[in-house]
């Protein structure tokens, strides 16, 4: 079979984002329930809203999954549990049976880091105390800006040598 390409005219193997998300999907066998759905919910009469990247089905149960392509980062699971509590623009609830990031890497493989059920309690006490405006904002901001200053030195586009 010969090489594939997509729109654009890139090779579909030089796409290992994408290509690690695939494998993830063929291995889990998950199907998508949604993608980027936005959300939103009151949480002790603070407004937040938010937009999640994957609820799918595996095995019977539903997953929220946030995919990431940096470092691990412990806000990443208080983003989930944030996620977790919210509702859709039907009103209905998110709710789901388990919650994981899945770290996708630049040469085609995967981690998935699923939250136990005590993870997620302690990460929504987290979320809660971030929305007050306690001690877990300021974590949260400090290690989403060390993380961008990493991140925006690994980036590169298509073209770019």
């Amino acid at each position: 079979m010969g090489e594939r390409f997509d729109k654009r005219g890139r090779a579909l193997d030089s796409l290992e984002y994408v290509n690690a998300f695939a494998a993830w999907m063929r291995d889990t066998m998950a199907y998508a329930i949604t993608t980027e759905c936005i959300i939103h919910h009151t949480l002790n009469g603070r407004p937040y809203a938010g937009r999640f990247d994957l609820l799918a089905e595996i095995s019977g149960k539903r997953r929220l999954v946030d995919l990431k392509t940096g470092a691990k980062a412990k806000w990443h699971k208080i983003q989930l549990a944030a996620y977790a509590l919210a509702r859709f623009d039907d009103e209905s609830l998110v709710n789901p049976d388990q919650c994981s990031c899945l770290y996708l890497r630049a040469d085609g493989s995967y981690k998935e880091d699923r939250a136990s059920g005590a993870e997620m309690v302690e990460n929504i006490a987290l979320w809660k105390d971030a929305l007050a405006g306690g001690k877990t904002k300021a974590l949260i901001e400090r290690e989403a800006k060390e993380v961008m200053r990493r991140e925006v030195r690994n980036i590169s586009f298509y073209g770019e040598d």
